[in-house]
């Protein structure tokens, strides 16, 4: 697949988190293997050392620091579960952030 193919950022500008990911899942689609955070890091990755000096350097960063902040709090979740601990009462309702649900 020529690369003029693949899904470019549309808005020049600031760069969405979801399209990013979405661009490097899209990159992971083109070979053969599994779309997983993992590999959707591993892409980006691989993006931002093609574009080393671009202005995009930075959001790549970012969401290459988001997803892996996503990533290291399920493997805590998912330890805690089969270790057999619970949420505490603080943390299964946690406090509201002001303005998040008034609409």
């Amino acid at each position: 697949i020529p690369m003029e193919m693949r899904l470019m950022n549309s808005k020049e500008g600031p760069y969405n988190f979801n399209e990013l990911i979405g661009e490097a899942a899209f990159d992971v689609l083109l070979t053969d293997q599994p779309v997983t955070t993992a590999s959707i890091v591993h892409a980006l990755r691989a993006r931002m050392l093609k574009e080393l000096n671009s202005e995009r350097c930075p959001a790549y960063q970012a969401a290459i620091d988001t997803l892996t902040s996503y990533a290291e709090g399920a493997s805590v979740q998912r330890s805690r579960r089969k270790n057999g601990i619970t949420r505490s009462r603080t943390e299964q309702f946690p406090p509201v952030r002001p303005g998040k649900y008034r609409h």
